[in-house]
């Protein structure tokens, strides 16, 4: 009907609504581009009401090639547009919201302006059309060409497919699954929050029967401290019962990164948030987009008082198919939990008829449990349900030739399908997930950021319970913002590199309030947070000295009086362990106390690496190593009790320095990596051949360990071509245990009788899929895993099972914190002595006061354990609240964790 005026003013960053005039102002048309990729920009739309037309028929079209929250004059908030051009696949319905009733916004007649938050970037990240504005006008929509429409659509469908209605019910629940992070900053992602979170509240006052549900509460707690007028009708929508929690973890996490603290931090953070703001707890994780299924996952969700995991991710297995979608799901220590995966096998459901023909079809279990879910609305890059999907879904909603639709809460669902538990499948140990692999060593800097914080959090515990040296008042922040670094975009690598710029610059600021938190330190005495014995030869005024810190204590390094070791070119002796290295490099022999471990020489390996952030692709180990990996310097040198072979490789334009060190009386060869990785779309690994050998091996798990087949026979066995580990694995056979740790990898493999550990890969990053011109994106390739890198693995041997490859994955890579100056300099703080039982915290308790200590179970056996002299244990809920249950705090199951109050005698 006519043309609207456009104003904008742009920013880098963005500006609150009483700012929107701060930045440089333009007057902008149709075709011209108003910015670059995440500018951002207050628009100002103004114009004049065209006359003699009904007032529910006007709508404004507004397409900016970018995301838009829209806002009355007067500042409220009202719903989010974003483009036609938007990426996205259209089968899954349309990513663009481009209409807006003027009735919405309260314009009646005469002239008006409204304003808009913009970001100039599509839902995924895409500078479209160059940031130019494509639509911007008043039009007249007639409600009867608008029901036609979609009527077509219906009827288009019901012509050229068919199905059977089994009269079973949809549970139709509208969401967008929303990355925050991944193809843009998190600082959008804030803004991304609160344009999906409007929109969803203008379309209930349209849709009445529509509920929506969004999970997260990081995403909540951005919204109410940015947007707390919007917070406050989100509120009011869940009072009302239009609105769901979903998910009792802080984000959706990795699980296989974070180690167990953190998946159990997930939840005490997240579940103290839904209680505090909505008053009650969440019953299920809320996971469909994560990049495999931790075993342990089970164990922490139940004992934070969660009952359901829904999932989608496994579909996505690229060798066998997953088989289930309703299905109890039994973790490493006989947890059980039940899990639904959605039969539509995406969370970004259509809500077309077509999703309701894949729900009968697809839903393996639909016949047992007598219903199915559906979640709609575009996600990842969020925006939630639109017209399309809406307007779709009331059409099949009232036809008796589709399945009934149930607007309810996945909470009605999971307890509609827990009535017929007893009759469906199990599932043992970890889901693993045939795809994503890659997930587990792309982006280093990550990673080794990631477990700094766990270290730090460990120490600075320690000191909050041994010395009452009170946290300090920003502590939660910082653990909500190491928990938000763990989204399964975040610390798996798949992130464009801004997100790792800017990682690496909060990493500068934490270390420096840590440090001043703490304040002078002793130079002499050290502290062991752990329960895993610490024991390091140090080097200091040309002496060495011996620093042996038992668990739960604090020492002084003593001069070290042992016998001197010594080393040649191509040797290393300790008398426990003989390790020869070849003319090339490899270690031709390792021998334990006179046996020889290898069945062929150990070595680096590099292979080509053609997959993405996410995958190794199928096939590249297959293919077999590349040539061209040269050493071109070796050496032994002997230091008092370390023993050293320093070699240097390269591999056309990269270069690695490799260190192997063997203390005096270890059984450990660390092996100390600095590698400047100059190799695109190559992969780096270390193999070990091995003369022991077992049809199993084990591999380091949160709050315990699991086992995968080393056989490479059936196409399950195939497909397990890479495994997660929290950082160690092993193998065994009658007479010894063969492993090897890592400080920050967590990509491994024991196949064909060797076993490999994944350091390094260069793979094409997300940032690749952002336009070529786009000028937002950091250079800096240390993200890109091109670059320097420092990282420390060893391999060991032992007789005495799992205990060494996971005590030395502890401190592997990792210096003991020195006493703070006031502290008492000497003593211990708790008598530890059980090797099979392992303390993942020790802190203040986060509810009803007290000291809690973490405990569990690490051999897979049940046992007692033997309560340290000096306390009394009661046990209590992870967070420290108060069981409804009685628990032994003594005897354990396998794998078994329990949280404990301690009570000092």
């Amino acid at each position: 009907l006519s043309s609207l005026q456009v104003e904008v003013w742009t920013t880098p960053e963005p500006l609150p609504f009483a700012e929107r005039t701060d930045g440089v102002y333009k007057k902008v048309t149709v075709g011209e581009s108003w910015g670059k990729l995440f500018d951002c920009g207050w628009f100002r739309f103004s114009g004049t009401v065209p006359e003699g037309v009904p007032a529910d028929e006007l709508f404004l079209r507004i397409d900016v090639n970018g995301e838009l929250l829209i806002y009355s004059a007067d500042g409220r908030a009202v719903r989010a547009m974003t483009n036609v051009s938007s990426v996205f696949d259209r089968t899954l319905g349309l990513p663009e919201k481009i209409f807006i009733p003027l009735t919405e916004l309260g314009i009646e007649s005469g002239d008006f302006e409204i304003w808009a938050d913009a970001g100039c970037n599509d839902l995924f990240g895409e500078h479209s059309n160059g940031g130019t504005i494509h639509l911007a006008d008043i039009v007249r929509r007639v409600p009867g060409d608008v029901a036609e429409h979609y009527d077509s659509e219906k009827k288009k469908f019901e012509a050229e497919s068919s199905f059977e209605n089994d009269n079973l019910p949809v549970y139709a629940t509208g969401h967008a699954h929303l990355d925050l992070v991944w193809l843009w900053p998190q600082r959008e992602t804030k803004r991304k929050g609160a344009r999906t979170f409007a929109t969803a509240l203008a379309n209930q006052q349209k849709y009445p029967w529509y509920i929506f549900g969004a999970s997260q509460p990081q995403l909540y707690c951005w919204l109410e401290k940015y947007y707390p007028e919007l917070f406050a009708r989100v509120m009011e929508a869940y009072k009302a019962g239009k609105w769901e929690l979903q998910g009792a973890m802080w984000v959706e996490a990795d699980t296989h990164l974070p180690n167990g603290e953190s998946l159990m931090r997930q939840f005490i953070y997240g579940q103290k948030y839904w209680r505090e703001k909505f008053g009650r707890e969440v019953k299920n994780v809320w996971l469909p987009d994560v990049f495999g299924y931790s075993g342990s996952l089970p164990a922490i969700a139940r004992l934070n008082g969660v009952e359901y995991i829904l999932t989608m991710k496994n579909a996505w297995n690229l060798c066998n198919k997953f088989p289930h979608n309703a299905f109890k799901w039994t973790g490493i220590d006989g947890t059980s939990i039940l899990a639904y995966r959605l039969p539509e096998e995406t969370y970004n459901g259509s809500a077309h008829p077509d999703a309701f023909a894949k729900c009968v079809k697809q839903d393996a279990q639909r016949q047992t449990t007598g219903a199915s879910m559906m979640l709609f609305g575009i996600g990842d890059g969020g925006a939630g349900p639109g017209e399309a999907h809406l307007e779709m879904l009331s059409r099949v909603m009232d036809d008796p030739a589709y399945p009934p639709v149930i607007h309810g809460s996945t909470d009605e669902f999971f307890a509609r399908i827990a009535a017929h538990a007893d009759r469906l499948p199990t599932v043992h140990g970890e889901l693993y997930l045939e795809n994503h692999q890659g997930t587990f060593t792309t982006c280093e800097a990550i990673k080794k950021i990631n477990r700094l914080y766990e270290s730090l959090r460990q120490d600075m515990e320690f000191a909050a319970v041994v010395w009452q040296k009170e946290l300090p008042e920003w502590y939660d922040e910082f653990e909500q913002e190491v928990l938000f670094m763990q989204f399964h975009d975040s610390i798996p690598g798949s992130s464009i590199e801004r997100v790792y710029v800017e990682a690496a610059e909060r990493q500068e600021y934490w270390l420096e309030r840590i440090a001043q938190w703490y304040g002078s330190k002793s130079e002499t005495f050290f502290f062991n947070p752990t329960s895993s014995p610490f024991k390091r030869f140090c080097k200091k005024d040309g002496k060495w000295f011996e620093l042996a810190i038992a668990p739960f204590s604090w020492a002084e390094a003593v001069p070290w009086l042992g016998n001197i070791l010594t080393a040649e070119s191509d040797v290393l002796d300790n008398g426990i362990v003989r390790l020869t290295f070849a003319a090339d490099g490899s270690v031709s022999s390792w021998q334990y106390k006179g046996r020889e471990l290898l069945s062929a020489p150990a070595a680096l390996a590099v292979y080509a690496d053609k997959g993405n952030a996410w995958n190794i692709d199928y096939g590249t180990y297959e293919a077999g190593a590349l040539p061209g990996l040269k050493l071109v310097r070796q050496g032994g040198i002997a230091d008092g009790p370390a023993a050293y072979c320093l070699q240097e490789y390269k591999f056309g334009k990269s270069v690695i320095k490799v260190e192997f060190r063997l203390d005096s009386g270890s059984k450990v060869c660390e092996v100390n990596t600095t590698v400047d990785w100059q190799s695109a779309e190559h992969l780096l690994r270390f193999e070990i051949p091995l003369a022991v050998d077992n049809a199993e091996a084990v591999y380091g798990a949160q709050f315990g360990s699991k086992r995968f087949s080393t056989r490479n026979e059936t196409p399950h066995e195939k497909a397990q071509h890479e495994i997660s580990a929290q950082r160690w694995v092993a193998v065994n056979d009658s007479d010894t245990v063969v492993s090897a740790a890592t400080d920050c990898k967590y990509g491994f493999s024991v196949k064909n009788g060797r076993m490999n550990l994944t350091l390094l890969r260069a793979a094409q990053r997300p940032g690749a899929f952002v336009a070529k011109d786009d000028n937002a994106r950091n250079v800096n390739t240390q993200f890109n895993d091109l670059g320097i890198h420092s990282f420390i693995f060893a391999f060991m041997a032992d007789d005495e099972g799992i205990t060494l490859p996971a005590d030395t994955a502890e401190w592997l890579g990792r210096e003991p914190e020195a006493v703070p100056v006031e502290c008492s300099a000497a003593g211990r703080w708790l008598d530890w002595q059980s090797g099979q039982f392992t303390v993942s915290a020790l802190r203040p308790a986060w509810e009803d006061g007290g000291i809690l200590i973490r405990i569990y179970e690490r051999t897979g056996k049940a046992g007692v354990f033997t309560v340290p002299a000096g306390v009394s244990l009661t046990p209590v809920r992870p967070d420290g609240r108060a069981l409804q249950e009685a628990v032994s705090a003594t005897e354990f199951h396998p794998f078994e964790i329990k949280t404990l109050r301690i009570t000092v005698c």
